[in-house]
C-alpha cells in the first residue's frame, strides 16, 4: 500500500513538474501576443488567424547586435585598438557556431483594426533570440 501511495505521488509531482516548461512554439506565441498588446492601434480587435511553424535560424543576418558591435568599433578611430580587436573576435566566434541556432522565427496571420478603424489582416514574421526570451525584428510577409 505503501509503495503505492508514493507512486501516486511522485507521479503528481512529475506531472506538476513538467506542467510548467513551456515549449520553444508557447514561448514564441506569449512574446508575439505581449508584442501586440503593445504595438497594435486597438490592441481589443485582435483577433489571431493562423500561426506558422516555428523555425530555426542558422543565417548570420538576423544576429544585428554582434554586427552593430562590431560596425560601431571597426570604424571608430578614437577607439583602441584592443577594443577592435574584441569586437573582430566576437564575430568569428559567431561564424564558427554556424551549426547552432542563431535564434528562431515564427510568422503570425492576424486581424487587427488599422489607425483608421478599419479591421486588416496582416502577416508577420517574428525573429526571436536563440533562447527564445526576446523578439529581434518584425518583418512583414507579403
Amino acid at each position: 500500500m505503501k509503495q503505492v501511495f508514493i507512486i501516486i505521488i511522485a507521479s503528481i509531482f512529475i506531472i506538476a513538474c513538467n506542467s510548467s516548461i513551456k515549449t520553444n512554439e508557447e514561448k514564441a506565441k506569449e512574446l508575439i501576443s505581449d508584442f501586440l498588446k503593445r504595438n497594435l492601434n486597438d490592441p481589443e480587435s485582435y483577433q489571431s488567424i493562423e500561426y506558422g511553424t516555428i523555425d530555426s535560424l542558422k543565417s548570420v543576418i538576423y544576429y544585428t547586435d554582434v554586427f552593430q558591435h562590431f560596425d560601431k568599433y571597426s570604424k571608430d578611430e578614437s577607439k583602441n585598438i584592443q577594443m577592435r580587436i574584441s569586437a573582430s573576435n566576437r564575430l568569428i566566434e559567431l561564424l564558427k557556431s554556424k551549426n547552432q541556432p542563431k535564434g528562431f522565427s515564427l510568422s503570425h496571420f492576424y486581424r487587427a483594426k488599422n489607425q483608421f478603424g478599419a479591421k486588416i489582416i496582416e502577416k508577420k514574421k517574428f525573429i526571436f533570440n536563440d533562447k527564445i526570451d526576446s523578439i529581434i525584428t518584425v518583418l512583414d510577409v507579403k
